[in-house]
């Protein structure tokens, strides 16, 4: 099982919980980048529109073995479609609306039969002086840990 995963932004947020599991609507030659680790989702989040979830800002880079007629166009980040069932969907849109959380996908995963899925969560932001502190808390951690291997 190939794992790409986002590690970047995880520190801006408090996971509420680890939702869902959704597929991923592509192209051939976009699964076929996906397997080969040509994905970016650092800076991707997912939004609700006319109660579908589309994931936004994932940037697959073109499959290098494929001709130029059928390459995907990699200039806009377009929206992906989630695949979910109607109530999942349901659920997380009125747990974005109610409790004003985010989505955002954790990793992105090629599952036994090929298929390409995303691991979404729901978050909440953090505010600057939130995250500040979960540094220097890291930092002191560090600091204590250095200490007594020394």
């Amino acid at each position: 099982m190939k794992i790409i995963t986002q590690r970047k932004n995880t520190h801006k947020f408090k996971i509420i919980g680890r939702e869902k599991i959704a597929g991923l609507r592509l192209t051939g030659n976009e699964i076929k980048a996906i397997r080969n680790y040509q994905i970016s989702i650092s800076d991707a989040y997912v939004l609700p529109y006319k109660n579908e979830l589309f994931l936004y800002k994932t940037s697959i880079s073109p499959y290098r073995y494929a001709s130029q007629f059928s390459q995907h166009d990699t200039t806009s980040q377009k929206p992906r479609k989630l695949l979910m069932k109607k109530k999942e969907i349901k659920h997380l849109i009125t747990q974005i609306k109610t409790k004003h959380y985010n989505l955002i996908p954790l990793r992105v995963f090629i599952n036994e039969r090929g298929w390409a899925k995303t691991e979404i969560a729901l978050v909440q932001t953090l505010r600057k002086y939130q995250v500040k502190k979960d540094i220097k808390d890291k930092e002191i951690k560090r600091k204590l840990q250095r200490k007594e291997y020394d």
